[in-house]
């Protein structure tokens, strides 16, 4: 087989390589998810607190948590679990919930700045004529899509480009063995 022959088969080879590696790199732009947990006492009602998680995937812009409340109170083990669509505009998401968990009436609202990390969450909580109020302010976790490292799909998409240029340089070796072997023959 002809050297140019080669360095094409070879190329061919590396370029179906690296678009595969590139492909691989693509979920780094996919969104992320960011996430927050805290326990806040709700004021109004005595000895009780709420257990909350939240997480808003980026992609999607859906808020899912959770809120469970404990203590001495009427609402000590409800617990509701959300998943729903929320607004995001520049970078500022949040969401609002307003539902009846087994006769007890639950408000709750989340504002989130994706650009800060930070977010704030408020709520209530009410049953005949006792309400629960509370509030909480913090930062959110992030995380990168189906719990990769953006680290390694970066690194996937250099190896990537340095293929494709070394695909591209290969094919300027073939072309110039070619004309001087059609010059030589000539």
């Amino acid at each position: 087989m002809p050297r140019t022959r080669r360095v094409v088969l070879i190329a061919r080879l590396v370029f179906g390589v690296a678009l595969f590696i590139g492909a691989l790199g693509v979920p780094a732009y996919a969104g992320t998810i960011l996430a927050g947990t805290y326990t806040a006492t709700l004021t109004g009602v005595s000895q009780t607190t709420v257990q909350a998680s939240f997480a808003l995937n980026t992609t999607t812009d859906v808020f899912s948590g959770t809120l469970d409340f404990t203590g001495n109170s009427i609402f000590n083990g409800v617990t509701e679990t959300f998943s729903q669509a929320g607004a995001c505009i520049s970078g500022v998401c949040g969401f609002a919930l307003d539902v009846n968990v087994s006769g007890d009436t639950l408000v709750y609202g989340i504002g989130l700045n994706e650009n800060s990390g930070s977010y704030s969450a408020a709520g209530s909580i009410s049953k005949a004529n006792v309400d629960g109020l509370w509030a909480d302010t913090g930062k959110v976790v992030v995380s990168t899509p189906e719990g990769g490292s953006v680290a390694l799909y970066l690194v996937l998409d250099i190896s990537a480009l340095l293929a494709l240029g070394w695909l591209q340089r290969s094919r300027r070796g073939s072309r110039l063995a070619s004309v001087a072997s059609e010059r030589a023959a000539a």
